[in-house]
């Protein structure tokens, strides 16, 4: 009797030990399950901001690729460096060529001036 009564209450010890090793489980049991629903809130909250970067990012990359047309169309009609550099000389060969007929006009001029006063001198005589 004395063994069924130790044996008794050694089951009863075990049901005990395992009886709060379950409440303690499920107490943390309820913890995770309230992490994992608070990680769930926060994925869905990161899911909804992604969302948004990404209808952003779209909208930026249309406006890009909008601006990059423009580019282009700056682009085709900018004047290059070396088209630049030609239509200054074809300028600067303009502007001598034009200084160089004036000098050779006013020389003219200035010869008809010595010549109309020399005619002038001799008709006076």
């Amino acid at each position: 009797m004395q063994e069924m009564k130790a044996m008794l209450t050694a089951l009863l010890e075990g049901q005990q030990y395992l009886t709060a090793r379950m409440d303690s489980m499920e107490h943390h049991l309820n913890q995770l399950t309230g992490e994992v629903k608070e990680v769930k809130k926060e994925v869905k909250e990161l899911n909804m901001r992604v969302s948004h970067l990404e209808d952003t990012v779209s909208k930026i990359e249309t406006r890009v690729s909008h601006i990059e047309d423009k580019v282009i169309k700056i682009e085709e009609k900018m004047v290059t460096k070396d088209e630049l550099h030609a239509l200054s000389q074809t300028v600067t060969d303009g502007f001598q060529q034009t200084a160089a007929t004036l000098e050779s006009a006013y020389q003219s001029i200035d010869l008809l001036n010595n010549e109309q006063t020399i005619r002038n001198i001799k008709g006076i005589r």
